[in-house]
């Protein structure tokens, strides 16, 4: 059983501005090798006054075009891709570029800051050249929430998508687990020990942040995440003296009991990209295992098989769900077409270490995971089409259970 499940289990028991002509084609030039099929990219043109706000900006859309997998990025002027313009560090960051791409794409980009906006403005342009060239969605601008175990203690943090800017959030030192985005990015809801028990909580950004309780039910509360529309939280809570799956209108607080099984417990949800099904774990089936459940359904109907487990689900942007599966005494990160079933796919490598917890990008592409090797915990993004996986921060500490944005 999963570290993370069998803490839920044991807790269970003890406590009851552009303008462009869309991209037609995409580039002919191509490279061979581990980034076989990607495009070739050249900011090079670029050009910019040497101010440290520009530097910035080139090396961060450079980094990422070259993370996001659809690139490489060369030091010559000649390439596929072409990005060509003006960068300026006086008075904070301007930016005026032309991306021009074979036979006949290109679209302009125009944008002001301050300083500090070199790098999330860099982000943004990354996915819009990922979304105008490739027609995919980018992940570059979606940041990514955290759990952060430092000599402090252990609290929530968040960070680029490249890891850059890590901040740490909430100053508790406690522990605190399963932290999940609200859609509109506001704020978020994790579970945290802040007395003697756990309990989901709800925080706003602001101005002003703010932390609500949501749910401190006498025994089990965790696992909260916000449907797509924002109205609704499915959370795992032992209210009828089992650890059971509910559903709670955000607006009123009224909760709906979505799963009625006394002699297993259920964890982990997690909904799909149009609100209307659930997918969750239970070890119904005696071993821990994903299931999914429609809005109108009683019950739910188990989805992945033959392996030892299957936890810690998330559904992605484009219908295709990933988890974590334990096979020959490793856990690895796995994904499947709940709409098409079949065996899972491995999409972690099988290098001796485990990997857990996943959580889409907004491509559909990349996953964030906890990989650990030894004792120490780690979080690595890996690429469902091959690239070499990459640490998200390579700092001191434990870094664990992240949830990207979608």
């Amino acid at each position: 059983m999963s570290r993370f499940f069998t803490a839920i289990f044991i807790v269970a028991i003890l406590a009851l501005s552009v303008s462009s002509s869309p991209a037609q084609q995409t580039p002919h030039i191509r490279i061979t090798g581990e980034g076989s099929g990607k495009n070739t990219i050249t900011v090079a043109p670029m050009r910019d006054d040497k101010g440290q706000a520009a530097l910035v900006f080139r090396k961060v859309l450079r980094d990422n075009l070259q993370r996001s997998g659809w690139f490489q990025t060369v030091d010559g002027e000649s390439a596929g891709i072409r990005v060509s313009g003006n960068l300026s560090s006086a008075g904070g960051i301007s930016v005026a570029v032309t991306v021009e791409w074979l036979p006949s794409g290109s679209f302009t980009w125009a944008r002001r800051g301050a300083a500090d906006d070199a790098r999330p403005l860099a982000l943004e342009l990354c996915d819009e050249i990922t979304r105008r060239v490739m027609g995919r969605p980018g992940m570059a601008s979606a940041p990514i929430l955290l759990v952060g175990k430092r000599a402090g203690g252990t609290d929530i943090y968040s960070c680029d998508s490249d890891g850059g800017r890590l901040r740490r959030i909430t100053t508790d030192g406690k522990i605190c687990l399963s932290p999940s985005w609200l859609p509109d990015r506001s704020g978020f809801l994790y579970t945290a020990y802040l007395k003697d028990f756990a309990a989901i909580h709800k925080v706003e950004f602001g101005p002003p942040a703010r932390r609500e309780l949501l749910a401190g039910f006498p025994g089990l509360n965790n696992g909260g995440v916000v449907s797509p529309d924002g109205k609704l939280a499915a959370m795992v809570l032992s209210l009828s003296g089992n650890v059971e799956l509910y559903v709670m209108n955000l607006a009123t607080k009224r909760l709906t009991r979505r799963t009625t099984t006394p002699h297993a417990n259920e964890s982990s949800p997690n909904w799909s990209p149009d609100g209307s099904q659930l997918v969750y774990v239970s070890d119904a089936g005696r071993s821990p295992q994903v299931y999914t459940m429609r809005s109108s359904d009683k019950e739910g109907k188990r989805l992945v098989f033959g392996l030892s487990e299957s936890v810690a689900p998330d559904w992605g942007s484009d219908g295709t769900i990933t988890f974590c599966g334990r096979q020959g005494g490793r856990y690895g990160i796995y994904t499947i077409n709940p709409q098409t079933g079949g065996a899972p796919k491995l999409v972690s490598p099988a290098d001796g270490r485990d990997y857990e917890d996943p959580s889409w990008a907004p491509d559909a592409r990349h996953i964030v995971c906890t990989r650990t090797a030894g004792r120490r915990r780690s979080l690595v993004i890996l690429d469902t089409l091959g690239d070499t996986p990459v640490e998200l921060i390579p700092i001191e500490g434990e870094w664990y259970l992240a949830d990207w944005s979608k």
